[in-house]
């Protein structure tokens, strides 16, 4: 299974399309903020969220959850706002921006987690690439199970 948070408008043949409003093509309405997710354990293989963490309560809630979907070797993909992003407190739903780092306090390999992070959640990740591109930051992992 591969799922798309925050869909919007979007449409993926062969996607699970997840949004808090009802649109046409929304399979699974469900307020992202609410935990659990109504995904069972180790179900997808993919999860893609553009431009929807910046506008979530709890950073680590959403985290786990995603590690909770996704199956062994499964990806996560993020674009969040960047926060250095003139768009960061353009959008007024919009509640935090991230840096490139922010996403290396999940993974256990980074100084960041050894500091900080293992603080936050046991569910950790590994980080494969992170970049910044046109405001974003954008974040592909892996959980580790």
């Amino acid at each position: 299974m591969k799922i798309l948070l925050g869909c919007g408008n979007e449409r993926r043949e062969g996607w699970v399309h997840v949004d808090r409003a009802r649109r046409v093509h929304v399979d699974v309405v469900h307020d992202l903020d609410e935990c659990p997710w109504p995904f069972g354990f180790d179900v997808a293989e993919r999860i893609e969220a553009m431009d929807v963490l910046e506008h979530l309560q709890d950073t680590v809630a959403f985290m786990d959850e995603c590690w909770r979907i996704l199956k062994p070797g499964g990806r996560l993909l993020v674009q969040a706002v960047g926060w250095q992003s003139e768009n960061l407190w353009r959008d007024p739903t919009h509640k935090r921006g991230f840096h490139p780092d922010t996403f290396r306090y999940f993974d256990p390999d980074s100084a960041w987690h050894y500091r900080f992070g293992c603080l936050y959640t046991e569910r950790t990740w590994r980080v494969l690439r992170v970049r910044e591109e046109q405001g974003n930051v954008i974040a592909e992992m892996e959980p580790r199970k």
